[in-house]
């Protein structure tokens, strides 16, 4: 659990906390004269980003079995007691963690025609927190939320929807072919759509022509653009 820090069971979504001897063990900023960083971060910051991210430590918060999405290995680990956890001779409390930054989940599994039979835990990454927006305690990411829009109208350009969240509102920019008599038919088909697939209705449907969405030139979406053009209202 990303903000607990304790371990989720099977099944449960969480960050995916990493432990190897490959982990870097901390982030320096560049001191090369080649690389100027825009606003580098102060001492203090570096050293709290190091302690948070590149040497986390789960909390125990009593005993239970299940499967930590904070092991290190995608093999079936059974168990009792969170501090019961080792790599060989190191407690839970001693081992530190890479956080991902990624989100997923563990699922138990077991086939006789694979892996002797034996149970084991198949890790599903699910993709980026950063990525990520809540509504009704739901979590959502927008590329889920675009490709039911893009799904929605015909009159919707492929890839023509950027979705993000401002203070709890849900914004969808969309691109239209041609502006036509067939917005208000497209806009109640959106709506439909999204409350229908995701269980949430967009608060704010933004439509737009060709060459407004926030592209990169390989043709992917800037939602932090966007969304910065949706702000200043230079959309």
């Amino acid at each position: 659990n990303p903000e607990t820090r304790g371990l989720c069971p099977s099944r449960e979504i969480g960050e995916i906390w990493v432990s190897s001897e490959a982990n870097v063990q901390a982030h320096t900023p560049s001191i090369s004269p080649l690389v100027v960083e825009a606003d580098p971060a102060p001492a203090n910051s570096i050293r709290d980003i190091n302690a948070s991210r590149f040497n986390a430590t789960t909390v125990v918060t009593g005993d239970r079995t299940n499967n930590s999405s904070s092991n290190s290995n995608v093999a079936s680990t059974s168990i009792t007691g969170a501090s019961n956890i080792s790599h060989g001779d190191i407690k839970s409390s001693e081992i530190t963690y890479v956080r991902t930054g990624e989100i997923g989940f563990l699922w138990s599994y077991a086939n006789e025609n694979f892996n002797g039979g034996r149970a084991m835990s198949l890790l599903f990454v699910l993709g980026s927190i950063g990525e990520t927006f809540e509504v009704n305690g739901l979590i959502h990411f927008p590329m889920d939320v675009e490709a039911t829009i893009e799904k929605a109208h015909p009159n919707i350009a492929p890839s023509g929807s950027i979705v993000f969240q401002i203070d709890q509102v849900v914004v969808c920019v969309i691109q239209v072919r041609q502006p036509d008599s067939t917005i208000v038919n497209l806009t109640l088909s959106v709506m439909h759509q999204v409350l229908d697939k995701h269980q949430f209705m967009p608060d704010v449907i933004a439509i737009v022509g060709e060459d407004v969405l926030a592209k990169n030139r390989y043709g992917e979406k800037q939602r932090g653009k966007m969304l910065s053009l949706f702000m200043s209202a230079k959309m």
